[in-house]
């Protein structure tokens, strides 16, 4: 059911309300939806019923203040529109922008709407759409597909002609009927969500007996049909309850209610404070007192005036509606979503694994890995089903690539020079460039527009700089600050190219408080006041990361560079190690000869301590697992104290 004016009206009222989403101040941070996909009856519907036997297809004078007169072309500001799914042309790349499976006269009930014939009730929009999941995953492979869907936003509009239909159905059992609508339901919203659907939009029932039809085909009605909004309030009351179950009992789901009842209720009340001079006679009209016993049709009466400033044009109505409706509905709405891929960069404290191809001193070997998986030391266990594979391996291609690659590399820093006694290393510049490949890779595997979305909803991980500090030890003649500077100019530089690349969730690591680690405690025979000097220097660059990270974010369009301090956390692990369930602080579990294990990194001839979980560091270098899992804890969930200006979590879901 429906006229052209309200399906103008909710299809406005959709696109205004992302628009106002992805702009509204009660939302963290903006973010990109990836698709569209539109599920409904007639106030949604762009074409479907076109390619079907029906008697609900629009026809002239329909569409009659839009291009080419067709009503499904609506000119809001919006490029693209999700086709009609039945449409010959909805295929290729096309559908990876979302599709429009809404057909005029179509209920949540399969019954509902038969006296028009054909019509794709909602359990065959359903089996539409994993049609055209199935032909995503065809086109772009099952991880891209799949990153792509949940990212998506999924709107549904559907039931307010079941409640109308309902009418002579109901067998004196308003409540029966309505549970079975619920039920319904909640089996096809729960489909969705076995297809990857977890951003979803559901509208209430609108208030069904204010409309001219209604109000004249119930002669004894006034103003409107009481009868049937409270059966519209009982369907909706179930419905938002329904909506919160969903939410609550499918993981990662957000199922968003949205009350079209009330809003439409407020439009009716006060429709002069909004510039309308009526609000329960149609404006295209053949016969009945408020013009609702009869169709739009060729035949009928047009009201005169649709450009009289006065008036306000259908089109500067729809407007000015969309700006009332996104207002009352776009603060409620906000979305949780999951990260597309991980893609790591650093040195040592994050390498995966790339050095092993490469020829450098810096390769791990045994008994570095002894408490993981098959000894390998690049496994950590923070919780993660996968890691992010090596770059440089020999198997990180196909599909793998769709979730995140690692590109650090022990020895590195973003200096080029740094670690240069090591002999090969992939230094943050490199790193960058492998990215840039991959990238590449990305796009030649599931097209520009899908790599662009995924990139952007990833999450990035910077830990390098630490060995910039302890190296540029011995290049400080000129001048510290000089040198903090060169590093903090190449890092903008890397990090802006990482945003020109689409990265856009980046979180950073400071430097660590690198004067306490066991190597350095060793090498400097003089004492603590000799490791003081790296100590002024970790802090002197992670002033001007920090600087330059919110720079960054600010100048750089829908960009988020977050800032860990990990000097912070380490001085608070090593300052309080008892408190963390620590029994030693300054000495290498993994070790050879010095005063604290830091002479001689960790090889198969080390002496290893039989209880890792006791100590801070593991070798002259690096910390436990048990220190780095605090750090990771910190990380996600932390507050402004450690991470700033979101933690990761936040980051992930922004």
């Amino acid at each position: 059911m429906g006229t052209i004016w309200n399906k103008l009206m909710t299809i406005c009222l959709v696109i205004e309300i992302i628009a106002n989403h992805l702009r509204v101040p009660t939302i963290c941070f903006a973010h990109n939806i990836t698709a569209f996909f539109v599920f409904g009856d007639s106030l949604v519907e762009v074409g479907n019923n076109n390619y079907i036997n029906t008697l609900a297809k629009p026809v002239f004078p329909n569409g009659i203040d839009f291009p080419k007169g067709t009503p499904s072309e609506e000119e809001l500001g919006f490029k693209d529109y999700a086709p009609p799914f039945l449409a010959p042309n909805t295929n290729g790349d096309m559908i990876l922008k979302g599709v429009n499976y809404a057909s005029s006269g179509s209920g949540i009930l399969q019954s509902s709407g038969l006296i028009f014939g054909g019509r794709i009730c909602m359990d065959k929009q359903v089996d539409y759409f994993a049609k055209t999941r199935q032909d995503i995953i065809s086109r772009i492979g099952a991880p891209a597909a799949q990153a792509l869907l949940r990212n998506s936003l999924y709107f549904v509009m559907i039931g307010s002609n079941d409640i109308i239909f309902g009418e002579y159905s109901l067998a004196l059992d308003f409540n029966h009927y309505v549970d079975g609508i619920v039920s319904k339901f909640k089996s096809q919203l729960t489909t969705l969500y076995n297809l990857d659907a977890r951003k979803i939009v559901v509208l209430s029932s609108l208030k069904v007996g204010c409309m001219p039809f209604e109000i004249d085909i119930h002669f004894c009605a006034q103003d409107c049909v009481s009868s049937l909004n409270k059966l519209a309030k009982l369907y909706n009351s179930k419905l938002k309850s329904l909506l919160e179950d969903l939410t609550k009992n499918l993981s990662g789901s957000a199922f968003v209610y949205a009350d079209y009842y009330a809003v439409t209720e407020d439009l009716i009340n006060n429709y002069r404070s909004y510039g309308f001079e009526k609000a329960n006679h149609a404006c295209c009209e053949l016969i009945g007192r408020h013009g609702g016993l009869f169709p739009c049709l060729s035949m009928c009466r047009i009201c005169p005036d649709r450009t009289n400033p006065q008036m306000g044009t259908i089109r500067n109505k729809l407007i000015i509606i969309c700006s009332i409706l996104s207002h009352i509905l776009a603060k409620h709405i906000c979305f949780a979503h999951n990260i597309s891929a991980f893609f790591v960069f650093g040195d040592s404290l994050v390498d995966g694994g790339n050095n092993y191809y490469i020829n450098t001193l810096a390769k791990p070997e045994y008994p570095n890995g002894i408490d993981f998986p098959k000894e390998t030391p690049s496994g950590e266990e923070i919780g993660f089903e996968d890691y992010a594979p090596p770059f440089l391996a020999p198997n990180t291609t196909g599909d793998m690539i769709l979730k995140g690659v690692n590109y650090a590399s022990s020895g590195a820093g973003i200096l080029q020079t740094t670690g240069a006694l090591f002999g090969e290393r992939i230094s943050m510049g490199k790193q960058v460039d492998y990215f840039a490949k991959t990238r590449q890779d990305i796009i030649s595997r599931i097209g520009a527009t899908a790599a662009q979305a995924l990139l952007r909803n990833s999450l990035y991980f910077l830990g390098i700089g630490a060995n910039d500090i302890l190296f540029g030890e011995f290049r400080t003649a000129f001048g510290t600050n000089e040198y903090v500077d060169e590093i903090i100019s190449n890092f903008k530089s890397q990090l802006t190219r990482l945003y020109n690349l689409d990265a856009r969730k980046i979180a950073v690591l400071n430097a660590p408080k690198v004067g306490l680690i066991p190597f350095e405690r060793d090498i400097h025979l003089c004492g603590q006041a000799c490791v003081s000097i790296l100590n002024r220097m970790a802090m002197l660059y992670n002033s001007k990361l920090k600087n330059l990270l919110e720079d960054l974010t600010e100048n750089l369009p829908g960009s988020t560079f977050v800032y860990f301090d990990y000097y912070a956390i380490t001085e608070d692990i090593i300052n309080n190690y008892r408190s963390y369930g620590f029994e030693n602080a300054d000495h290498a579990c993994c070790e050879v000869i010095g005063a604290h294990g830091g002479l001689i990194p960790c090889i198969s001839s080390s002496r290893v301590c039989p209880d890792r979980s006791k100590y801070i560091f593991w070798d002259p270098f690096h910390p436990t697992d048990s220190a780095v899992v605090i750090g990771a804890k910190y990380a996600l969930d932390g507050g402004l104290d450690y991470v700033s200006p979101i933690n990761i979590r936040q980051l992930a879901n922004s």
